[in-house]
């Protein structure tokens, strides 16, 4: 017994059409260099959690990262955000150093990670480590932090 293909569409110069149609558009709405460039440079605040530190990451495999000299392994469902806050995969960091901003789940590991651009870093402190944080103020209307 044969196979029947009734369910698909007869060929005819129409299913040829719609493919270059399908194309074009596909073309037309895709994302140019210069449109992500411009959304990067429109977006000039991201909002920082309270919890979350900064320090100098050097992210030296897919599963673990140095920060301030100290090795700590990434959570599973890490998230890194890149200087235009897009999510980048850990391979395309690896072997980079770089100073960011980082939160940790309840186990000690990385989860959230945001490379800082150079007027994020230019904000003003932030704390390092947790005691730190507990013991200077923040501000979250500024996302700024004021030591005591």
């Amino acid at each position: 017994m044969k196979p029947s293909f009734s369910y698909l569409p007869a060929r005819g110069p129409w299913v040829v059409l719609s493919l270059a149609a399908l194309l074009l558009a596909a073309c037309e709405s895709a994302p140019t260099q210069s449109s992500a460039q411009s959304t990067a440079q429109a977006m000039s605040w991201r909002s920082f959690p309270q919890e979350s530190l900064r320090g100098q990451l050097e992210f030296t495999s897919t599963h673990e990262v140095r920060i301030n000299g100290k090795t700590t392994r990434l959570s599973p469902g890490v998230r890194v955000r890149g200087e235009s806050n897009t999510l980048v995969h850990t391979t395309q960091v690896t072997g980079q150093r770089v100073v960011a901003n980082y939160t940790v789940d309840a186990m000690g590991l990385v989860h959230e990670v945001w490379v800082l651009t150079r007027s994020e870093l230019a904000k003003g402190p932030w704390p390092a480590t947790k005691e730190q944080a507990q013991a200077w103020a923040f501000n979250a209307a500024t996302q700024s932090w004021s030591r005591p």
